[in-house]
């Protein structure tokens, strides 16, 4: 799984992971670009996704656990820089939870 598949280095990944032979759910919040990227490769299917909200995330996780081969890696690469404010240095401030994991998901 890729989060933040939807452009720039998580669509890259999606696209090197599905080449090496892996299936891929490539994740984001703009299904609109992911489907345009499951439609490139058959071994990549498209998950709606917001890693914001507890909801998408829990339904996603329950979604891999029903998977008979469950989840084997991920590449946690979505972010939320609209969270704070972009004229300030990137790093998030203090207390930031826009970063803090929503769940966990144990791979293998």
């Amino acid at each position: 799984m890729v989060t933040g598949a939807s452009s720039g280095i998580g669509a890259a990944t999606a696209r090197s992971l599905a080449d090496a032979g892996f299936t891929v759910w490539a994740a984001a919040r703009r299904t609109d670009r992911l489907a345009e990227l499951a439609a490139e490769s058959p071994a990549i299917t498209a998950v709606s996704l917001d890693v914001t909200s507890p909801e998408s995330v829990a339904e996603l996780a329950r979604s891999v656990n029903g998977e008979p081969d469950g989840l084997a890696l991920l590449v946690n690469n979505a972010g939320a820089p609209s969270a704070w404010n972009r004229s300030r240095p990137r790093t998030p401030p203090t207390g930031c939870g826009c970063m803090r994991p929503t769940c966990s998901v144990p791979c293998g």
